[in-house]
């Protein structure tokens, strides 16, 4: 890309950002050069450079923020980066967004697919709401990594606290139950899944018939 500065006098006068200086004008024209960009640098190691552009991504709003605050925690997924995901997850902390139901749901994601399923219990009970898609995800991350016990206690306070499970808790929690040979709690969330008729959903069924014939009922 050739640029020309219009006779601007110095780096300050063609309004430069960033650690690669990185004329403003640009930055603005190209849409803040986005997540695309923050994600480019993210994958090349360049931490500092991808933290500084984030911090950018503010100055368009508070949703470019997120969304690539978002890819870069998919990123994380994607390279098993925990090290990287935590970097993200102090910035957010830093910056004052971690109270963000949106941002919460993804770091917990982010720690559970990374296995790190005691970060991931930790940003889950510092969330200040908790939606479906909060509980779904711990208690899956708890029971796929061996914590059952903790997971059907997490599904027992999400009833308690009326959010509603989804296919994907349901299919999740039967798993603590086979894993754990626990027949009796396997049946009374059976009883749960009859009640809001998603029996007859492919996985739940599956794990259901699994669940039984490894239990020996």
């Amino acid at each position: 890309m050739i640029l020309i500065f219009n006779g601007a006098s110095s780096r300050q006068d063609c309004g430069l950002v960033g650690p690669n200086q990185v004329p403003l004008f640009v930055w603005h024209q190209c849409g803040g050069m986005g997540s695309g960009h923050v994600r480019a640098l993210w994958k090349e190691g360049r931490l500092k450079e991808a933290l500084h552009f984030l911090d950018l991504t503010r100055q368009r709003g508070f949703q470019q923020y997120l969304d690539t605050c978002m890819c870069l925690l998919e990123e994380c997924i994607n390279l098993k980066a925990l090290k990287k995901g935590k970097q993200v997850h102090a910035h957010i902390v830093k910056r004052g967004f971690q109270s963000n139901i949106l941002l919460g749901n993804a770091l917990v994601n982010m720690y559970v697919k990374c296995g790190s399923i005691e970060h991931a219990c930790q940003v889950f009970h510092e969330l200040p709401e908790r939606n479906n898609a909060s509980w779904t995800a711990i208690i899956a991350g708890c029971s796929q990594y061996g914590y059952g016990e903790e997971a059907l206690k997490l599904f027992w306070q999400m009833q308690e606290e009326q959010v509603k499970p989804n296919c994907v808790t349901f299919t999740n929690i039967l798993k603590a139950c086979t894993d754990l040979m626990d027949i009796q709690q396997g049946r009374e969330i059976h009883s749960c899944i009859v009640k809001v008729g998603a029996e007859s959903h492919l996985f739940v069924s599956s794990a259901l018939i699994n669940m039984y014939a490894k239990c020996g009922s």
